[in-house]
C-alpha cells in the first residue's frame, strides 16, 4: 500500500493511529512532533501525510505550510481531538 507519515503528539493517539494504518496495509513512520515530521519529509518521500495540527515543537500547521509549498499535491489526512466546550460561534 502507502508510505504514510503520521504527526501525532499524543502517544495513545499515536500508536492506535499507527496500528489501524498498518493492520491496512500501509507502511507508517511515526513522529511527535511538527519538527520531527520536517525532519522526515526533507529526507523522505511519503505518499500521504496524517496530521494532527496541534502538535508542538514546529507545529502541524508548520508541516502543512512545508509541504504546500515543497511537496504539492501530496494528500493530506488532518485528524485532531481537539474539542471547543461550547461548540462554534458565529
Amino acid at each position: 500500500m502507502a508510505d504514510l507519515l503520521l504527526v501525532e503528539d499524543n502517544p495513545k493517539h499515536r500508536a492506535d493511529f499507527e496500528d489501524a494504518l498498518t493492520r491496512a496495509g500501509h507502511r507508517v513512520e511515526a513522529v511527535a512532533s511538527g519538527n520531527q515530521a520536517l525532519t522526515r519529509l526533507k529526507k523522505g518521500r511519503y505518499a500521504i501525510l496524517v496530521t494532527d495540527p496541534m502538535v508542538k515543537e514546529g507545529t502541524g500547521f508548520d508541516v502543512l505550510y512545508w509541504v504546500v509549498h515543497n511537496a504539492p499535491g501530496m494528500p493530506i489526512l488532518i485528524s485532531s481531538a481537539f474539542v471547543q466546550p461550547d461548540g462554534f460561534k458565529d
